[in-house]
């Protein structure tokens, strides 16, 4: 019994930071292109700058989509396991894994985009993205509480 309560509580846990990171990531999916606006308008981009960024985020965009309908399907499955009469625990934690699997791709793919981001930037630029996302991840925590 307590084995069902504990593997229930990780699903339980594991689908709504699921469903964070999901929302999260179709946000900004939504607003790459305000996103890279942003970021053009803040570092003071040149046109070569704006044109690899905004490949850069497009490619990352295209790269988040099936693991978001991935991630999708496995919260249908998760639903419908936890309305059954019986909890299959062996399959509870098949999702749970792979349910880590997939956002641990998609934090990995973030992480690429702002590296690759980087990379295009002057040093003065980098130091002031760098700051950018210092401030925002500071919100994202403010957003918690």
């Amino acid at each position: 019994m307590n084995k069902k309560l504990i593997s229930l509580s990780a699903l339980l846990l594991s689908l709504s930071m699921s469903n964070t990171v999901l929302a999260c990531s179709e946000h900004m999916n939504h607003s790459s292109g305000h996103w890279v606006e942003r970021v053009t308008e803040k570092l003071n981009l040149n046109q070569e700058q704006k044109a690899k960024i905004k490949v850069i985020s497009e490619k990352a965009t295209i790269e988040l989509q099936p693991i978001r309908s991935q991630l999708r399907e496995l919260r249908h499955e998760s639903n419908q396991l936890l309305t059954a009469a019986n909890l299959d625990e062996s399959k509870l934690d098949k999702l749970i894994n792979q349910e880590k699997d997939l956002l641990g791709k998609m934090i990995k793919i973030r992480d690429m985009e702002k590296r690759d981001v980087s990379v295009v930037l002057t040093t003065e630029q980098r130091a002031k993205f760098s700051e950018m996302m210092q401030n925002w991840e500071k919100k994202q925590e403010a957003n918690k509480k």
